[in-house]
């Protein structure tokens, strides 16, 4: 079986505890991990209609588009499903496609 995955609205679902963990368990220390989620949890913004402004909106998760380092944290939380991929396929829980010999390839965002 193959799955794709729609990745179009991922920015805007992304859960922020989710990210946070993923800083940790790739490494990064914990006050680095805290000024990255102050970076991305510290907007807010209203929306305009007819004219008329709303009281301030402050969102819960996703990440705002037009920062030049949330395309790199997409891409560390794209590599926490790589990973969780990777230890389905060692427990064996997830085969993966053979393409030969002992290779098998469990997703083609981020092949091990």
């Amino acid at each position: 079986m193959v799955i794709k995955i729609d990745l179009s609205k991922s920015y805007d679902r992304l859960r922020w505890l989710y990210l946070s963990l993923i800083l940790l368990q790739v490494g990064f220390n914990l006050s680095f991990a805290n000024w990255v989620m102050r970076s991305v949890t510290s907007f807010f913004f209203v929306i305009l209609i007819n004219g008329e402004t709303s009281n301030f909106l402050r969102p819960k998760r996703g990440l705002r588009q037009g920062c030049s380092i949330f395309p790199l944290l997409f891409l560390l939380v794209a590599e926490g499903l790589s990973r969780g991929l990777y230890n389905a396929k060692l427990s064996g829980t997830l085969k993966g496609i053979r393409v030969g010999g002992p290779l098998h390839i469990t997703n083609i965002l981020f092949c091990r």
